[in-house]
Formats: structure tokens, C-alpha cells, sequence
């Protein structure tokens, strides 16, 4: 009996200390990880890179056709400045933290261009062809206002444009270096976005991944045809052109073989030739280690700015990390605090209802008892 009474008292202290406990599990449960970027913004940053990618083919291809048809060294120079530098400022609007942002800022180098072409400082860059390069940046324009047609209604429309046209009235591009300010810290002033706001557009880290991946891919696919540019844009700056380059070849190789038919006869006459050898190719090499310089240099600048696009990244995620693992700490401590009270009332009312049933079965035993014996005597 004592036994059973025993077993019954250990299961009415312990029922309710696992059904304690298991809630509490359920309380303790916490999500790691930043909030997600909604699938429409994600997908206008996608938009926005694959915009960038659009842009640099339809200017590359139009920049070719006029180095192409054109046979001014001063217009050949002008098309390569303009699909090197338009491109790389595409790429830097594409790749804004923030994806409505990176939307309107290639929107707004859009319009920049087109009035760089059409009556800015670039209105003659490329002589009898500037009206094909109106066009094109007049169409790249167009593209723009459809990308982001997708994803904003006509009167949000109407009124990011009456934004990008009122900065770029004050922010013009002056000439085909496209240096330019990111429009997209103006943009969110403009919508009074507030700085906690511009962090969440980060999205989770898997969102962060993909989206240094697409910068990566874009970067890397557009790298070596930005440093072949550089070059022959260097080699026309210097003034030594392919022609050039192949006489000085073909003179060295004219000197190689008398070279090797005077050698034997003539060892005077060889050595003239020699250092005639010598003093022709030391332009060249000059030519050259200015050119290794310079494509160094740019790509010294490429790395550096994508260094520094990481690196703000990376300090907005680390910022976010920390804030996440702040929240982390406290849902902890406030769900262990709400189990542990949660627990403890239980526990106390267990124990009064354990310490108390016996005071409560032996007074209604001994009523019982009363009542029977009074019942007993009466009769």
C-alpha cells in the first residue's frame, strides 16, 4: 500500500514537471538568420544585374561598329573610352546594395547618357557616327523604363522619374570618363527609407551568397574584354598602333636574318648589326612595360573598388549578425525565465496539492467516522 502510494505521489510530481519541460522546449525554439528579402525585390536585383549585362552588349556591339567603319584615330579612341567607362559604371549602378535602388541608379545613368551624347560634353565624340550613339542610349533608356515598369505602378513611375531627372539636372556626366556619384543614397533620402531599412535589404545569407555570385560571374565574364580594350586604348594614347608594332616586327626579323648570314663572314659587321638590333627594340619594350603599367594599374583599380564593394558588405552582415545574435540572447533568456516560472508554479501547486490531501482525506474520514458513531448511538 505504501508502496503504491509512493508510485502515485512520484507520478503526480513528475507528470506535470515533463509536461513543464516540454513546453519549455517549445518556447526555447529560435530561427537563426536575417529576415529574407521578399521574392520581389530579389527579383528586381536580379533584373538589375541582368539589365547591366544588356547594356554592356548593346554599347559594346555599337562601339565596335564605329571603330569599325571610322577611320579617325580620335573617334576610335572616343568609342573605346565610352564602352570601357559606360560599362563599368553600369556595373557599379547593377550592383547597389539596395535592389530598387540599383534599379533607379541604372535608370538614372541611362538618362545621364543620353544627355552626355545629345548635348552634353561627348555631343561630337564620334563625328558623323554621334547619331547612332544617340540612339543606342536613347534605346538603352527605353530598356531601362521597361525594367523597371515590371515592378513599380505607373504613379510610383512618375514619381522616381520626376526624382532622376531633377539629380541629373544637378549631377550631369561631363565627359566619357562616366565619373559619376551613386544616385541611390539621394534616391532613398528622397523616400525618407530609413537606415534600418537600407540594412534589411540585404536579405539571409544565402540571398548575399547568390548575390555575390551574380557579381562575380558579371565581373569575371566582362574582365578580359575590358583589359583588351584598356590596351588598345593605350596603344592609340601612345601613338603606336598595330602597323607600327608589325614594321618594327618585321624589321627585327630583316635584322635577324642578315644576322645570320654576315655572322660568319663578317664578325665587325655582325656586331654593327647587333647593336642596331638592340637600339630597334628598346622602343618597343619601352612601349610595352608602359603598357604592362597601365593595364596593372587598371586592374589594380578594378580590384580595389571591388575590395571595397565587399568590404561594405561585409560590415553591413556583420552588423546584422550582430543585432541577430543580440535579439538571440534575449529570446533566450525570456523564454528560460517563462519556463522556469512556468515550472516552479506548477511544482508549488503539486506540492500543496500532495502536502494538503492528506489533511483533507483524514477531515473527511473523521466526519465520516462522527457522523457513523452519532448515527449508532441514536440508535
Amino acid at each position: 500500500m505504501i508502496s503504491m502510494c509512493r508510485r502515485s505521489l512520484l507520478a503526480m510530481v513528475l507528470i506535470p514537471v515533463a509536461c513543464v519541460l516540454c513546453s519549455g522546449c517549445s518556447l526555447m525554439k529560435i530561427e537563426l538568420g536575417g529576415d529574407p528579402m521578399p521574392r520581389t525585390e530579389m527579383n528586381a536585383r536580379v533584373s538589375a544585374h541582368e539589365f547591366a549585362e544588356h547594356f554592356a552588349l548593346v554599347v559594346e556591339a555599337e562601339a565596335d561598329s564605329i571603330l569599325a567603319d571610322s577611320t579617325d584615330r580620335t573617334v576610335q579612341m572616343n568609342a573605346l573610352r565610352w564602352k570601357i567607362n559606360s560599362i563599368d559604371a553600369i556595373r557599379a549602378a547593377a550592383f547597389r546594395t539596395h535592389p530598387y535602388g540599383a534599379q533607379v541608379d541604372c535608370w538614372t545613368l541611362c538618362y545621364q547618357m543620353v544627355g552626355l551624347l545629345d548635348t552634353g560634353g561627348a555631343a561630337r565624340a564620334f563625328g558623323p557616327y554621334q547619331p547612332r550613339a544617340v540612339a543606342v542610349a536613347r534605346q538603352l533608356l527605353n530598356d531601362a523604363e521597361k525594367m523597371v515598369s515590371n515592378y513599380m505602378p505607373d504613379e510610383r513611375q512618375t514619381q522616381y522619374r520626376s526624382f532622376i531627372v531633377g539629380y541629373v539636372a544637378t549631377h550631369p556626366i561631363v565627359d566619357l570618363t562616366f565619373a559619376r556619384e551613386p544616385s541611390t543614397p539621394a534616391f532613398l533620402d528622397y523616400l525618407d527609407v530609413p537606415d534600418s531599412a537600407r540594412v534589411q535589404a540585404i536579405g539571409t545569407l544565402p540571398q548575399v551568397v547568390h548575390n555575390y555570385g551574380s557579381q562575380m560571374s558579371i565581373w569575371s565574364d566582362q574582365w578580359p574584354r575590358q583589359a583588351r580594350w584598356r590596351t588598345e586604348l593605350l596603344v592609340m594614347e601612345r601613338d603606336l598602333d598595330q602597323v607600327d608594332l608589325r614594321s618594327h616586327i618585321d624589321s627585327l626579323t630583316a635584322y635577324a636574318d642578315r644576322i645570320a648570314t654576315i655572322m660568319e663572314t663578317s664578325p665587325q659587321l655582325a656586331r654593327e648589326i647587333t647593336d642596331e638590333l638592340v637600339a630597334g627594340l628598346d622602343p618597343i619594350l619601352v612601349a610595352a612595360e608602359r603598357q604592362r603599367i597601365a593595364i596593372m594599374q587598371g586592374l589594380d583599380e578594378q580590384r580595389i573598388a571591388l575590395t571595397e564593394t565587399i568590404q561594405q558588405e561585409r560590415e553591413i552582415i556583420l552588423a546584422s549578425v550582430d543585432v541577430t545574435a543580440v535579439r538571440v540572447a534575449d529570446v533566450a533568456m525570456t523564454r528560460l525565465h517563462e519556463g522556469l516560472t512556468a515550472y516552479l508554479l506548477w511544482l508549488s501547486i503539486m506540492t500543496a496539492i500532495v502536502l494538503g490531501l492528506p489533511f483533507v482525506i483524514g477531515y473527511i474520514t473523521g466526519r465520516a467516522v462522527s457522523r457513523s458513531r452519532r448515527v449508532v448511538a441514536e440508535t
